[in-house]
């Protein structure tokens, strides 16, 4: 979990024993709490009603009083449902922010090789989205939904993957699983498996941790070896869309070569 949502739970509990009853945290605030990374500007915390009681109000909140509620606990706090709070987030985040997030709810995480179950799964999202009606947002709702994959461990994939496709190429898939030397199998962040291109995001992580870039190298070096060209995605290199689709298209043009 990033710093960012572990400040939103710490701020969540400062602000807890001031609820009202019935009160609880809702839209991009609920989504933090259920660990979709940091989606931009998070000043406001959300704070919701069931309608028609009053929004909650106060210095540094967003109340909203919901004809819908579906709430359950996370860390200990009152909070929207998963896939609630992402609808919910269709009035206040843009279209690619709802990608990430419906991104980020449906990957689970890596333990030992395997991916355990996401926070909720595309069928949940759906099912969400048709309950919500005409509520705001849905128009992005429903693009996103089509735009959503599992198997995404960063907003800078799904960003990654939507400027490709802004630039006209097929969609790479997300956590491509490949067999090196050594009977080592790595998952690559995106990947286009007939070619033999891979995409990895490059994020300073990998630049300031020595241990990190030192096994960066030597799978780098292992997929080379399999046949596999490697693309770097850098945050400079993800400004520039069309260097990057240029990259793409030269590498998958030379694997027909």
């Amino acid at each position: 979990m990033g710093d960012r949502s572990g400040a939103t739970i710490e701020r969540c509990h400062d602000l807890e024993p001031m609820l009202l009853p019935g009160q609880f945290f809702s839209h991009t605030t609920a989504l933090s709490l259920h660990g979709v990374p940091d989606l931009g500007s998070r000043e406001r915390v959300h704070l919701s009603v069931e309608f028609p009681r009053t929004p909650p109000r106060g210095a540094g909140v967003a109340g909203h009083s919901l004809r819908r509620v579906e709430a359950t606990t996370r860390h200990g706090l009152p909070v929207s449902s998963a896939a609630t709070a992402w609808v919910q987030s269709g009035a206040v985040l843009a279209p690619r922010d709802l990608v990430a997030a419906a991104d980020s709810l449906l990957t689970g995480r890596r333990i030992s090789g395997v991916r355990e179950p996401g926070a909720v799964t595309l069928a949940e999202l759906e099912a969400a989205t048709r309950a919500s009606g005409r509520s705001p947002g849905i128009r992005a709702l429903r693009w996103a939904l089509l735009q959503a994959r599992s198997g995404v461990d960063s907003v800078r994939e799904t960003t990654t993957r939507l400027a490709l496709g802004r630039q006209g190429l097929l969609e790479p898939e997300t956590d491509v699983a490949i067999t090196v030397a050594r009977g080592l199998t790595f998952h690559v962040d995106l990947g286009y498996q007939k070619q033999r291109v891979a995409l990895e995001y490059d994020g300073d992580q990998h630049r300031v941790d020595r241990e990190r870039w030192m096994r960066d190298v030597d799978r780098y070096d292992l997929l080379r070896e399999a046949g596999w060209t490697v693309i770097r995605v850098t945050a400079l290199l993800l400004q520039d869309e069309a260097e990057l689709a240029a990259r793409v298209r030269r590498a998958l043009s030379s694997s027909r070569a």
